[in-house]
């Protein structure tokens, strides 16, 4: 994971990953926001590996986050 960025004003928090060149959101209206960027923090300060959940295979929405 390369960066978590949330911006004033935005509907969603903006997720960034070595892996991929696009930006991931998790909505700021998912009812669990806080603790999946709370796993995408805790890897990232710990430089770990975790499985993220998207909404559909095309989408850029981030549904849930899993430790390797």
């Amino acid at each position: 994971m390369a960066r978590v960025r949330q911006r004033a004003g935005a509907d969603s928090v903006d997720v960034m990953f070595l892996e991929s060149a696009r930006i991931y959101k998790v909505p700021k209206a998912h009812p669990r926001v806080q603790a999946i960027l709370d796993k995408l923090t805790d890897a990232m300060s710990q430089h770990r590996a975790v499985m993220v959940t998207l909404a559909s295979h095309a989408s850029d929405v981030i549904q849930d986050v899993t430790p390797r």
